[in-house]
């Protein structure tokens, strides 16, 4: 269950994100820079890429870069879980709270 709720977490995660950048995009704002101002952007999406990778494999039982586990506890996940969820509060309350001023320029 930790697995799927993991998986969730990156669709609502990059949901939001893409929801507000589509919003911004609509009243004229360019939310979205990507690769304009640093060009080491361009270092991020493989890594990410990977992370969504090995953690969808692990939810829906793909084929994973490895089956080595450190430790196995059955409360350890859930840990992450109330941090995902966590996490996923406040960036929806900084998304609503931000308004118009979530922005990087104009």
């Amino acid at each position: 269950m930790p697995e799927y709720l993991a998986a969730l977490t990156i669709i609502l995660l990059v949901g939001m994100v893409s929801t507000r950048a589509f919003l911004m995009k609509q009243q004229g704002i360019k939310a979205l820079k990507f690769g304009n101002i640093d060009k080491k952007d361009f270092l991020t999406p493989p890594f990410a890429l990977f992370y969504f990778y090995v953690v969808f494999a692990q939810a829906f039982r793909l084929p994973v870069v490895s089956r080595q586990e450190f430790f196995r506890s059955e409360f350890t996940p859930w840990i992450g879980v109330a941090f995902c969820a966590a996490g996923l509060g406040l960036l929806l309350w900084s998304l609503i709270s931000f308004g118009r001023g979530f922005q990087t320029s104009r």
